[in-house]
């Protein structure tokens, strides 16, 4: 998406997102355009991490964390993260949600933390050797990310900021890893997983979601008719987004209730398209990265509006209209 068509969406979007959010959950999952390239000028790659229902976008290029607002960059950096800030999280208020690397005594390590109001909260599980945080619930209610234990094993986890309560999604007996990263204002997260099998054998690769209300777990090795699916990404009308492949990552957003899936890159073999943020209106980013992991394009994916969406896109805008005539 071009800064010029972004600013032009987000002086629009807040007005209109609950028109279309409403339709959006009526509606059978939407058909989307070709992505639109984003990126940052002056910098070699760039990785949209989240969209909020405003439309403002938070990333990362080169290390750099990014606020991506009205066509407009504004850089972030945590005051310790001598390495590298991510921004990885945006509420509907502001709130962002990021992780800073830095060195620690010649090993490299992580914290994560929230920032509001110029203000860094550093976020940590206690008894972690790094935490990372991967994702903030639009209302900011719930935290995700992942920590890494003494043993080594790499662990899901979300907090819930309202009761302090934190939900651990544990690694693999053998090791093997487990990420939350994804959720929703009902608690719904989303995340993926490697398991090994009952009496050894390749790991298992695959995609889950949970309900942190009732604990239901349900787990998917198959997304968009592709093998080691990883969901990334949740909105409030359960779709998510997330990528799956093997040799090759392919992008997609999908309803796993229904079993819709709608691919939204498909990339050379080799190289990688990765789905990860996505809002209540259906819009996506990610970002490709080529053969080898050395060059990294973010990009914006936005539903193609059915008539009946074009009409109450049309009827927020003539809402906007006419309040602006009244003043």
């Amino acid at each position: 998406m071009s800064l010029a068509v972004l600013s032009r969406h987000c002086r629009v979007a807040a007005a209109a997102t609950l028109l279309v959010s409403a339709a959006a959950a009526s509606a059978a999952l939407p058909a989307y355009g070709e992505p639109e390239p984003l990126l940052r000028p002056g910098f070699a790659g760039t990785a949209p991490w989240d969209i909020n229902n405003a439309g403002v976008i938070v990333g990362e290029s080169d290390g750099v964390g990014f606020v991506l607002a009205r066509g407009v960059f504004t850089t972030v950096v945590h005051p310790l993260g001598s390495s590298a800030t991510l921004l990885n999280g945006i509420a509907d208020d502001g709130l962002l949600a990021g992780t800073y690397f830095f060195d620690n005594a010649g090993t490299p390590s992580s914290a994560g933390f929230l920032l509001a109001g110029g203000s860094f909260e550093t976020l940590v599980v206690p008894g972690a050797t790094s935490t990372a945080v991967r994702d903030l619930s639009p209302n900011g209610r719930y935290v995700s990310g992942t920590w890494v234990a003494a043993s080594g094993g790499v662990n899901g986890f979300v907090l819930d900021r309202a009761t302090g309560l934190r939900t651990d999604v544990l690694a693999d007996p053998s090791g093997l890893p487990s990420i939350v990263q994804g959720v929703n204002d009902a608690g719904l997260a989303v995340g993926s997983f490697f398991r090994r099998p009952e009496g050894g054998g390749a790991p298992v690769l695959g995609a889950f979601t949970l309900d942190l209300a009732t604990g239901v777990r349900t787990d998917y090795t198959l997304a968009a008719g592709l093998d080691r699916p990883r969901f990334r990404g949740v909105n409030a009308q359960g779709w998510v987004t997330g990528f799956a492949g093997v040799g090759a990552n392919t992008a997609f957003v999908g309803n796993p209730v229904t079993g819709e899936w709608t691919v939204l890159r498909t990339v050379a073999a080799g190289s990688n398209s990765f789905a990860y943020g996505i809002n209540d209106a259906g819009e996506v980013v990610g970002l490709d990265v080529s053969t080898g992991l050395t060059d990294y394009r973010g990009w914006v994916a936005t539903p193609v509006p059915e008539p009946a969406t074009w009409g109450l896109w049309g009827l927020g805008l003539a809402a906007l209209g006419a309040a602006a005539r009244r003043r």
